[in-house]
């Protein structure tokens, strides 16, 4: 148990990094874990296997809802909106493709 406790605190932190105290400290709670204010687990609730499941997926989705960042456009090249040329063209990719597997098949 002292191992996944350490596993815990270790985690909890590197996620205080990331997103502030508070929500990891959140985030631990959800799971199943008490954090003290200095960063210590304090209780485990439960299967510790499913907690550290439970905290890593909580980890996980928070970081695939943080907001992306759109890279800039080439030198030389205007920063408009090419978002719906880009739809276009993958549409056609894909009609193009649909249509060559369909036929394959007969």
């Amino acid at each position: 148990m002292k191992t996944y406790l350490n596993v815990f605190e270790r985690a909890v932190k590197k996620q205080a990094e990331q997103v502030g105290e508070e929500a990891a400290r959140k985030q631990a709670k959800k799971a199943g874990l008490r954090v003290s204010k200095k960063g210590h687990i304090v209780r485990c609730s439960g299967n510790p296997q499913a907690v550290l499941a439970r905290l890593l997926r909580s980890f996980a989705k928070e970081d695939s809802s943080s907001a992306v960042i759109k890279p800039s456009p080439p030198a030389g090249e205007p920063a408009g909106n090419d978002d719906s040329e880009k739809e276009t063209k993958i549409g056609v990719n894909k009609q193009e493709n649909d249509e060559r597997f369909s036929t394959a098949s007969i």
